[in-house]
C-alpha cells in the first residue's frame, strides 16, 4: 500500500511537475532528495521511479524511463495475489540509455544501451559496449563515442545548467505577461455581456488566448535563437542552451492545446517553427518535432504516427519521410531517407528505407480534414460548459470558512470535475458509437481517440490505476473487465472494443481497439490477459493470453484478412513482434539481423 501511495504520487508528480523539470538541476535535486543516488553531473531526461534502488554515476546520459519493478503473474497459492520484485539498478560513467532497464541490471562505464533494447532483468552489461535488441545482446565495442561531457570544461557545464535554472524563471514572467494581457482584454469584452457565466467564459477565453500567445512566442524564440540551421552543424555549448530554451518553452506551450494534435492547424504551427512539412502529411505527435529540430526534417503525404523519435547529428543531413506510413514509437536516424514505406511500431530505420510496401495508399480526402477540424472545434467550444458544476460549487461555497474546510472543499472541487470530464468523455464516446460505421465517422472518432487521451490525463484517471474502482471506470465505458484487473498503464483509447481476462496486470502500457496504417483506421476488438509488461503497445485485434506475459517493448495488433487490405503485413510474424526475437531494420532493403553474442 506504501508503494502505491508513492507510484500514484509521482504519476501525478510527473504530469504536474517533473516533466518540465527534466534535464535541470531540480530533478536531479529532487530524486536525490527522494533517496536516488545520482551524479550532480548526469543528464536526467527520463523520470525515475522506487529511487533508493537507483544509482547513476557522472556524465550518464538517461534517455529513458528507470523503474526498478516487474510484476509477475498473479498468483493465488495462500491469496498471495499479483507478484512483483523490486532489483536495483545500476549506471555507470559516461553511459547512453536510449532504452528499457529490467530491475537488477547494471551497466558498465561507457556502455551504449540502443533504441528499443531491453535488458534483461538481472544482466550484468560490460563496460564501453553497445547492448542491443530485444532481448539485449551485444552488439561489439562502443566505438561511436562523441565528446564526452566529462572533455568539455566543467564550468561550462555549470554555465549551461544556470543558465536553464535562470530561464525557468524567465518562463514563468514570461507566463503571467502572456496571461495578464489577454486578461485585461477579454475583461473589457465579457463585462458588457450579461451573462450568469460570463465569468467562466472569461477565463476560459484568457486560457485559450494565452495558449495562441505563447505559441506566437516560440516561434519568435525559434527564430531568433536558433534561426535557420544547417541539420549537419556541430553542436557547441550555445546550440545546447538555445535548444533547450526553445524546446522547454515549445513544449510548455502546447500543452493546453495538445488535444489537438490531430488537427491540421499544427501543421501550419511547425511550418511557422521552420519544419518543411506539407498539408497532406498527417501530424499527430507534435511534442515529436521541437524547435532545436525541425530544421532537420522532411514530411510529405505521410502518416507519421506518436512518439516518433528523430535524432540530429554533426554530419548528417535532413531526414525525410515520403509517402510513408510510421509506427507508434518508431525511431529514424538522422539523414535517413524513407520512402514510400511502411515502418512499424519499435523499428529502428538505421539507413535509408525505398518502396517497401505493399499497397498503394489512397489520398486522404479533403472532406476528411475539413470535418475532422469541425468536430475539434464544436467539441473545444462544449469543454468550458463541463466546468459549470465547479462554477455553481464555488459560488455556493460559504465565505470565512475554516483552513479544514477549505482544504476539504478544495479536493471537493477537483473531485467534482474529474467525474464531470470523465461523463463529459462518455458523452462523446455515445455519440462516436451511436453512428453508423462509415467512413463519415473516422473523422469523430480521431477526435474522440485524442479526448480520451487528455480527458484520462486531466481527469487524473491515473489516481485510480492498481485498483479495483479503474475496472469498474472501464466498465461504466463498455469495456468487458471479467474479473480482477491491475492496471498501472498509461492509458486506453477505443475502450468499448477492450476486454479484460481475470486476474490481468498492466504495467505502464498503451491499450487501443485501432491501428492505422496512412489514413486507414481499422477498429477491431482487443483481448488483454495475463502479464503485459512495460513499455507495450496493443493495438486493434491483439489477443494476449492469460496465461502469456508479453512484453516488454512489445506491439501486437490485428492479424486478420481485412488488416492485410488496409495495408497490413501479409503475416503473423511480420506485425506481432514475437517474445523471443528482435527486430531491427538496418539496411535499405528492410532485412532483418540479429546477434548471437549475449549481454
Amino acid at each position: 500500500l506504501r508503494w502505491w501511495f508513492v507510484d500514484r504520487a509521482m504519476d501525478l508528480w510527473e504530469f504536474l511537475i517533473g516533466r518540465y523539470l527534466m534535464d535541470t538541476w531540480c530533478v536531479w535535486l529532487f530524486y536525490s532528495a527522494m533517496g536516488a543516488t545520482i551524479h550532480h553531473l548526469a543528464k536526467l531526461n527520463g523520470p525515475i521511479r522506487e529511487f533508493d534502488l537507483v544509482t547513476i554515476h557522472a556524465h550518464a546520459d538517461i534517455e529513458y524511463q528507470i523503474r526498478c519493478r516487474k510484476f509477475g503473474p498473479w498468483a493465488d497459492q495462500h491469496k498471495q495475489g499479483p507478484t512483483i520484485r523490486f532489483r536495483p539498478i545500476v549506471v555507470g560513467k559516461k553511459c547512453k540509455i536510449n532504452s528499457l532497464l529490467s530491475p537488477g541490471v547494471s551497466v558498465g562505464d561507457e556502455s551504449h544501451v540502443e533504441k528499443f533494447a531491453v535488458v534483461a532483468e538481472g544482466a550484468q552489461v560490460p563496460s564501453n559496449v553497445i547492448a542491443g535488441g530485444n532481448p539485449a545482446v551485444n552488439h561489439g565495442e562502443n566505438m561511436q563515442k562523441e565528446e564526452d561531457d566529462c572533455e568539455k570544461p566543467v564550468f561550462g557545464l555549470y554555465v549551461l545548467e544556470i543558465v536553464k535554472l535562470v530561464w525557468l524563471l524567465m518562463e514563468l514572467y514570461i507566463f503571467f505577461g502572456l496571461f495578464f494581457v489577454p486578461n485585461i482584454a477579454w475583461s473589457a469584452v465579457i463585462s458588457t455581456t450579461n451573462c450568469r457565466y460570463g465569468d467562466l467564459l472569461h477565463w476560459f477565453a484568457v486560457v485559450m488566448t494565452q495558449s495562441v500567445m505563447s505559441i506566437v512566442v516560440s516561434i519568435a524564440l525559434k527564430w531568433i535563437l536558433i534561426g535557420r540551421r544547417d541539420p549537419a552543424e556541430k553542436e557547441t555549448m550555445w546550440s545546447r542552451g538555445v535548444d533547450w530554451i526553445c524546446d522547454f518553452h515549445f513544449t510548455s506551450s502546447i500543452m493546453i492545446l495538445y488535444t489537438l494534435n490531430n488537427s491540421k492547424a499544427w501543421n501550419i504551427v511547425l511550418m511557422l517553427h521552420g519544419l518543411d512539412v506539407d498539408f497532406a502529411t498527417g501530424v499527430i505527435g507534435v511534442l515529436c518535432y521541437p524547435p532545436s529540430k525541425v530544421d532537420s526534417i522532411k514530411l510529405r503525404k505521410s502518416f507519421v504516427s506518436i512518439f516518433l523519435d528523430i535524432g540530429r547529428e554533426e554530419g548528417k543531413g535532413k531526414t525525410e519521410i515520403i509517402e510513408s506510413s510510421i509506427g507508434m514509437s518508431a525511431a529514424i536516424d538522422p539523414g535517413v531517407k524513407v520512402v514510400r514505406s511502411t515502418v512499424r511500431p519499435f523499428v529502428h530505420v538505421k539507413e535509408d528505407l525505398h518502396d517497401d510496401r505493399t499497397f498503394d495508399p489512397a489520398p486522404y480526402p479533403l472532406w476528411k480534414w475539413v470535418a475532422r477540424d469541425i468536430f475539434y472545434l464544436i467539441e473545444m467550444v462544449s469543454v468550458p460548459w463541463t466546468f459549470i458544476p465547479l462554477y455553481e460549487l464555488m459560488m455556493a461555497f460559504p465565505t470565512g470558512a475554516s483552513l479544514g474546510i477549505q482544504v476539504l472543499g478544495v479536493a471537493f472541487a477537483i473531485l467534482l470535475q474529474c467525474v464531470v470530464w470523465t461523463c463529459y468523455l462518455r458523452l462523446l464516446q455515445f455519440v462516436a458509437y451511436s453512428l453508423p460505421d462509415t467512413s463519415a465517422r473516422t473523422p469523430l472518432l480521431h477526435t474522440l481517440s485524442s479526448y480520451e487521451w487528455t480527458v484520462q490525463t486531466y481527469g487524473l484517471w491515473c489516481l485510480l490505476f492498481g485498483t479495483p474502482f479503474f475496472g469498474k471506470v472501464l466498465q461504466v465505458f463498455g469495456s468487458t473487465v471479467e474479473g480482477r484487473l491491475l492496471f498501472f498503464g498509461e492509458v486506453v483509447q477505443d475502450i468499448p472494443l477492450l476486454s479484460f481476462a481475470d486476474k490481468t496486470i498492466v504495467d505502464n502500457s498503451i491499450v487501443t481497439g485501432h491501428h492505422q496504417v496512412y489514413s486507414v483506421m481499422t477498429l477491431r476488438s482487443t483481448s488483454v490477459g495475463g502479464v503485459v509488461h512495460a513499455g507495450s503497445r496493443l493495438f486493434g485485434g491483439a489477443c494476449v493470453e492469460s496465461n502469456q506475459e508479453h512484453g516488454p517493448l512489445k506491439f501486437s495488433a490485428s492479424t486478420d484478412q481485412d488488416a492485410k487490405q488496409h495495408g497490413g503485413p501479409k503475416t503473423v510474424k511480420d506485425i506481432i513482434s514475437p517474445l523471443d526475437e528482435t527486430v531491427e531494420i538496418s539496411h535499405s532493403n528492410g532485412s532483418r539481423n540479429g546477434d548471437a553474442n549475449v549481454v
